[in-house]
């Protein structure tokens, strides 16, 4: 998100010089409002090559895992200095993977089960359980608490 704003401001400040006037100030710090409530889906992909040698031969192999989700962040509370108390829960969380072999599996938060069943038990843990974090007037995240309710889902 820090490097969307940066991005922008890049854009309009050239936009600016091109047409000779000169770029407006621009505060890239959040302005966020109690209540405001964002929504946010998340697609990553990790491909993964392997190569082994050993006495002359060598043997590779590809893998690749795929995590996709939703994630809703609340603005609880700003406080005057611009920082902020903000609660982020990721809704679900689907991980998927294909290993040497085309061996794959796939778990999915929403579903009652799914193998491996430990990192089922691990998505469903981190879905809908909110974390509370607070957040400095420049965007740092400064303080993370509700860990220990994620702890406490996984067996």
């Amino acid at each position: 998100m820090r490097s969307s704003l940066l991005a922008a401001a890049a854009v309009l400040m050239v936009s600016a010089a091109a047409a000779g006037q000169a770029p407006e100030a621009l505060t890239l710090r959040p302005d966020w409002q109690p209540g405001h409530t964002s929504r946010y889906a998340f697609t990553t992909t990790r491909d993964t090559a392997t190569t082994v040698s050993a006495n002359g031969q060598s043997q590779s192999a590809n893998s690749q895992i795929e995590t996709q989700g939703e994630v809703t962040w609340r603005v609880e509370k700003v406080r005057p200095d611009g920082s902020s108390t903000c609660t982020m829960t990721l809704d679900w969380i689907t991980i998927a993977a294909t290993a040497p072999g085309d061996e794959s599996w796939k778990v999915d938060s929403r579903q009652g089960s799914g193998k491996p069943e430990p990192l089922h038990e691990l998505a469903r843990a981190l879905a809908g359980t909110p974390l509370t974090m607070t957040v400095a007037a420049d965007g740092t995240v400064t303080a993370v608490a509700g860990r220990d309710a994620m702890k406490a889902k996984v067996s």
